[in-house]
């Protein structure tokens, strides 16, 4: 048996996929009109565009609360995609913090330079 999300080879008694952790969803089997149905509605199934596109990363890094969001609404439904947003607006914050470390560190040196320099 195959995982349907990674496409990797698992047990056939798996219940998650051991390699991207996915849940296994098994086709029904038989003609039981009730089991076609909650496979054909089920929510547990991936959304058919869920692709982890890297626009959704850009997005998020360009405008993390949309990342975050994304990545609040997705992770259940579209996990690639809002691990890609989720991911943008992490970095994004990362270097939004790191550039306000660099100024603050850089405002120090010049006042310091600047506070000797007419001592």
């Amino acid at each position: 048996m195959y995982c349907t999300r990674c496409g990797k080879e698992i047990q056939n008694d798996s219940t998650f996929c051991p390699y991207c952790g996915s849940k296994v969803i098994r086709p029904y089997q038989g003609n039981n009109p009730a089991q076609r149905n909650y496979y054909s509605n089920s929510t547990e199934r991936f959304h058919p565009q869920d692709s982890g596109n890297i626009i959704w990363g850009v997005i998020g890094f360009f405008i993390p609360v949309v990342g975050l969001i994304l990545w609040l609404v997705w992770k259940d439904e579209r996990p690639l995609d809002a691990k890609v947003s989720g991911k943008g607006a992490l970095i994004s914050v990362i270097v939004q913090v790191g550039i306000a470390v660099l100024f603050f560190v850089l405002v120090m040196i010049f006042g310091i330079a600047g506070i000797l320099a007419f001592s």
